[in-house]
């Protein structure tokens, strides 16, 4: 009679240190505040990373985008 082989399984600590990577990689959350001084004025942000740390102020938008793309392009090298 034949017995699949077994795979061998990572312990629970693995597996989870494994899963807590992988969910930083794959998942970011960021509240982003938007305001302009008047209605001409260009509109800044301030974004708060859910991770923790100071809030990062952008005198534009274009900034804001730039530092996000780069932050999830930093995210796919971990």
């Amino acid at each position: 009679m034949n017995h699949p082989t077994e795979t061998p399984q990572p312990s629970a600590h693995l597996s989870a240190a494994y899963a807590e990577r992988a969910y930083r990689r794959n998942y970011r959350t960021v509240m982003v505040r938007f305001w302009r001084e008047h209605d001409n004025a260009p509109w800044r942000a301030t974004a708060i990373d859910s991770n923790g740390g100071a809030p990062t102020h952008y005198a534009s938008v274009n900034e804001l985008f730039a530092s996000l793309w780069t932050m999830l392009n930093e995210l796919n090298e971990t």
